[in-house]
C-alpha cells in the first residue's frame, strides 16, 4: 500500500474515533473496529504505527475533551431546554453528582456511558486538571486493548487481509448484541436502585 492511500484510511480512522467519542454518536460510529482494522495495517507494515497511535489518541482525547467542554459551558443551558418538555433530568441533583475519577477512566471501555460521562463531568463542574489527567489514562486503556487486538490479528493471520477482516467483522457483530445485552441490563440495574433509594428518601424527609 503505497502513495497516500494509508494517511487517508489513517485520517478516516481518526475521524471516527473522534466522533465515536460524541454523545450522539457513540452508539453508531465504528471507531473502535475501524481502530483494530487501522492497528492490522500497521503491524502489517501499511501504516506508521507511530502515526496510529498518536493519531487514534489525539482523535479519542480531542473528541472526549469536545464533550467535556460543552457540558461545562452550556450544560446548564441544554438541561434546562430539555426540561421544558416532560421533565427527564433534576439539574440541580445532576449539577451536585460528582464524576468519580475512575469511572472517567472505566468509561472508555463501556460504550454504554463512553458518550454520557464526559458531558455529565462537565455539568457537574469536575476540576479541569483532574479530567484532564483521567480522560489521558482511559484514553491509552482503550487504545491498548483495540489496538492489542489489531496487532493479535495481524500475528493470527500472518497479514491476509481478507481473514482479518472477515474476523474483524465478525467481532464487531458480536459486539453489537453484547453491547445491547449489557447496556440493556445496566439501565436495569440503575432503574432498580433509582427506585429502591426513592422511597427511602421520602421516608427520610417524613421524618
Amino acid at each position: 500500500m503505497e502513495g497516500p492511500m494509508p494517511y487517508l484510511i489513517l485520517a478516516i480512522v481518526v475521524f471516527f474515533v473522534f466522533i465515536e467519542q460524541l454523545l450522539v454518536f457513540s452508539f453508531f460510529s465504528p471507531g473502535s473496529w475501524s481502530v483494530i482494522f487501522a492497528s492490522f495495517l500497521a503491524f502489517a507494515g501499511f501504516i506508521p504505527i507511530p502515526l496510529l497511535i498518536l493519531g487514534t489518541f489525539l482523535g479519542a482525547f480531542l473528541g472526549t475533551y469536545l464533550q467535556y467542554y460543552l457540558g461545562y459551558r452550556h450544560g446548564e443551558r441544554f438541561l434546562r431546554f430539555v426540561n421544558r418538555f416532560p421533565r427527564i433530568v433534576d439539574l440541580e441533583q445532576m449539577k451536585q453528582t460528582q464524576v468519580n475519577f475512575w469511572l472517567v477512566i472505566l468509561s472508555y471501555n463501556l460504550p454504554q456511558i463512553r458518550g454520557i460521562v464526559p458531558f455529565m463531568a462537565g455539568v457537574s463542574k469536575m476540576p479541569k486538571t483532574q479530567w484532564l489527567i483521567a480522560s489521558a489514562i482511559g484514553v491509552v486503556s482503550w487504545l491498548a486493548c483495540f489496538i492489542g487486538m489489531g496487532m493479535g490479528a495481524a500475528w493470527m493471520f500472518e497479514g491476509d487481509f481478507q481473514k482479518a477482516l472477515h474476523w474483524i467483522w465478525e467481532i464487531n457483530s458480536n459486539s453489537v448484541l453484547a453491547t445491547i445485552f449489557w447496556g440493556g441490563t445496566i439501565a436495569f440495574i440503575i432503574y432498580v436502585v433509582y427506585k429502591w433509594r426513592l422511597p427511602s428518601k421520602t421516608t427520610q424527609n417524613n421524618q
